[in-house]
C-alpha cells in the first residue's frame, strides 16, 4: 500500500510539473538526446528505441554501457522518473511531444522493482501512460537516463 501511495503522489507532482512544460520550456531536443532542464535528467531518443526489446536486466545493462553524445553513466529510469515523461493528453504514444523515437504501443522498463514480488519490475505501457509489473525475464521497451548534473 505505501508503494502505491508513493506511485500516486509520483504521478501527481509529475502531472503537475508537466502542466507548466510550455511555460519554462522545460524539453529541450537535440541530437539523439532530450533534456529535462526541470529535473536536470537526459533522455536518449535515438532510432533505436522504437525497436529494441530486452529483458529488464538486459535493459539494465544495456544502459550501463550506453555511451551517447559522449555521456557514459547512462541508467534505466526510475518509476517516476518515467513517469515523468507521460502526457496523458496523447496517446500512441503517451509521450511528450518532445521525444521523436517512440513505438506507438508495448512497455518500458524502469529500474524500480516491485517491493512484493522481487521477480518483477515495473514498466509504464508506452500507448496510454499506464503502470503495471511485469515479470523482469520478459521483454520490453527501454529508454536510458542521465542525471544532467
Amino acid at each position: 500500500m505505501k508503494y502505491k501511495m508513493i506511485v500516486v503522489v509520483s504521478v501527481l507532482f509529475f502531472g503537475i510539473v508537466y502542466a507548466n512544460e510550455n511555460l519554462t520550456n522545460r524539453w529541450i531536443k537535440e541530437r539523439h538526446i532530450v533534456r529535462d532542464s526541470q529535473l536536470h535528467l537526459i533522455w536518449q531518443d535515438s532510432r533505436n528505441v522504437q525497436y529494441r526489446k530486452k529483458s529488464w536486466d538486459e535493459a539494465k545493462r544495456y544502459c550501463q554501457n550506453l555511451t551517447l553524445t559522449k555521456r557514459k553513466e547512462w541508467r534505466l529510469p526510475t518509476l517516476p522518473e518515467l513517469l515523468s515523461i507521460v502526457d496523458y493528453s496523447r496517446a500512441s504514444p503517451a509521450l511528450i511531444s518532445a521525444f521523436f523515437f517512440s513505438s506507438k504501443s508495448g512497455y518500458c522498463w524502469s529500474s524500480s522493482i516491485n517491493s512484493t514480488d522481487k521477480r518483477y519490475a515495473w514498466y509504464v505501457e508506452i500507448s496510454k501512460g499506464n503502470t503495471y509489473s511485469y515479470s523482469k525475464e520478459e521483454e520490453a521497451f527501454f529508454r536510458c537516463v542521465h542525471n544532467d548534473k
